[in-house]
């Protein structure tokens, strides 16, 4: 059983701006389905970003997804993946200068004990 459902909506015209020439259909995932990118929930439009299998939503239990561009929720979908973007970068970038501090203590700690014992220990030979 393919956990991929595809479902053919009748050509009706609801007003949601679709030309009369673009097609009806619609893709879902159900959860459990491997997929890459990034879905919105079907029946609450919580956005996720899948690299492996699609888990059942979060904020409602729903199990079927759907593409962003299918989606009545997509400019929700789009701002929450737009912040949670700024938000990963930002943290990236205050990661890597951690990393960078820890990398450059642990250089300077020792340098800042060795550099001292060995003046006391020159000075005691002397």
């Amino acid at each position: 059983m393919s956990a991929q459902t595809e479902i053919r909506l009748p050509e009706v015209d609801l007003g949601l701006g679709r030309s009369a020439g673009e097609s009806d259909y619609v893709e879902f995932w159900l959860a459990g389905a491997t997929a890459i990118g990034t879905f919105c929930c079907a029946a609450c439009g919580r956005a996720v970003r899948s690299v492996n299998k699609l888990p059942d939503c979060l904020s409602c239990g729903g199990s079927v997804w759907e593409q962003p561009s299918s989606s009545p929720f997509a400019t929700a979908g789009a701002e929450v993946v737009a912040t949670e973007e700024a938000w990963f970068e930002d943290e990236a970038r205050s990661v890597a200068g951690l990393t960078r501090g820890f990398a450059l203590a642990l250089v300077l700690a020792p340098i800042s004990w060795l550099v001292p014992l060995l003046a006391i220990y020159a000075l005691i030979r002397l």
